[in-house]
């Protein structure tokens, strides 16, 4: 479903700048639009996606913005560019501002041992860090040693949820095992989720704050993002302005993206598929607020 979902915006998006073939042996159509209601539509239900937001950036200024299909497949409550979708690893590198902002308030040093930053927990080591700890700078580029690569399922609505630390051990309540090292840092690049949930510890656990209050106020509202947040849940004020997320075996049922608070009140992490998400997927959520940088919708059923 993710794979459709994508695959819809960015072939919408390509056909806002040039020619597209949508598969082969399917005739070239000639310059078609995002602004072409029936054109996005016909890609919506060619792909098996209920509804999508579209940005157009034009000398870093949105110059136009579309709205179409639903929401909520159940109820067919219209997207439209307010909608809040989910900003999946498109928040990880948003998170990273946070980051570079701790490192230049002097908070720790981008190649500082992460487990001197850690307060409340600590990454299990060994053999793998007698030349180089593991620090920020490697966590924040995949290059930390941690062989983890997820992705994140999610989580049902009420079901019991995990604090980072939890998934970061891989214990119940938490539907993912353990991070942990299987090299040395700096030998290799692989993704790692978990070692971007490591630095959202970090970070929070150096600063004092929790992590959705950290990107309000040192990077989405300096901004002017202000119809962004990694807020999980999300407050009563927002909650009518959410797409309801529905993937995988939880299909049909509203899940908890991949935003996972760490306690309460809720702290989500940097980069959790944003608006439910895991902990470092955390929500970024991107509307159009005139800032808007990523849309997306899920397939509901």
């Amino acid at each position: 479903m993710k794979n459709r979902s994508v695959i819809a915006v960015v072939i919408a998006a390509l056909a806002a700048i040039g020619d597209v073939r949508l598969s082969p042996g399917q005739p070239r159509i000639a310059s078609p639009r995002v602004s072409d209601a029936a054109y996005v539509q016909g890609l919506l239900k060619q792909f098996n996606v209920p509804g999508v937001s579209i940005a157009i950036i034009k000398d870093f200024k949105v110059a136009a913005s579309y709205a179409y299909g639903v929401v909520d497949a159940a109820t067919g409550a219209p997207v439209t560019t307010d909608t809040m979708f989910q900003a999946a690893s498109t928040s990880k590198p948003v998170a990273a501002m946070a980051s570079l902002k701790a490192v230049q308030e002097g908070k720790f040093t981008l190649d500082q041992d992460v487990n001197t930053i850690l307060k409340s927990w600590k990454l299990p080591t060994g053999d793998f860090t007698r030349e180089r700890p593991v620090t920020p700078r490697a966590l924040m580029s995949h290059t930390s040693g941690t062989g983890d690569g997820f992705g994140f399922p999610g989580y049902a609505v009420g079901a019991p949820l995990p604090t980072v630390p939890q998934i970061l051990d891989g214990v119940p309540p938490s539907n993912l095992r353990a991070v942990r090292l299987e090299r040395p840092p700096l030998v290799g690049h692989k993704y790692s989720g978990g070692g971007v949930m490591i630095q959202q510890l970090a970070l929070t656990d150096a600063v004092g704050k929790p992590f959705d209050q950290i990107m309000h106020d040192w990077v989405l509202n300096p901004i002017g993002m202000t119809n962004s947040t990694y807020e999980q849940p999300l407050p009563a004020s927002r909650e009518n302005r959410r797409h309801v997320h529905t993937i995988g075996p939880a299909r049909g049922r509203a899940i908890r993206g991949m935003c996972i608070p760490s306690k309460p009140p809720p702290d989500c992490g940097p980069r959790r598929r944003t608006w439910r998400s895991s902990p470092l997927k955390c929500s970024l959520r991107c509307s159009d607020d005139r800032r808007a940088c990523c849309r997306r919708r899920r397939r509901t059923k």
